[in-house]
């Protein structure tokens, strides 16, 4: 099946809706503190790449689901992307602006490759 942009202008917002669903009800079932979930404490430890690990999980589970399981699987894929977003924006803008990072060895680690600025990141900017 194709998809128009008429198409796409349409489920946009219930797309948008369904993710946000998701992103709270994860964001509850998976909080460790105020302000972090379980996926923070994991990203610390084995690194962001791990959600790329779930989203590729989540992948195969598409390929062998079918009905409410399925479209549940395609939320959990775009929140994971939308988090690894989050959890990228240093690398992306070249900024430190998380608390994990504030040290000069991880600031640098995390600051290779290409910088894009966005002008903006959603994470709150760390006080020095």
């Amino acid at each position: 099946m194709n998809t128009s942009i008429k198409q796409k202008k349409e489920l946009w917002p219930k797309f948008v809706k369904a993710c946000e669903s998701q992103w709270i009800c994860g964001g509850d079932r998976y909080k460790l503190t105020e302000d972090k979930e379980f996926t923070d404490l994991v990203c610390e430890a084995a690194g962001n790449q791990w959600i790329g690990g779930n989203i590729v999980k989540y992948t195969g589970e598409i390929i062998n689901a079918e009905g409410p399981k399925l479209e549940v699987d395609f939320f959990k894929i775009a929140v994971y992307a939308f988090l690894w977003w989050i959890k990228e924006q240093d690398n992306l803008t070249g900024r430190d602006t998380g608390e994990e990072f504030n040290n000069e060895e991880k600031t640098a680690e995390y600051s290779r490759g290409t910088k894009i600025d966005l002008g903006f990141s959603p994470r709150k900017e760390a006080s020095v």
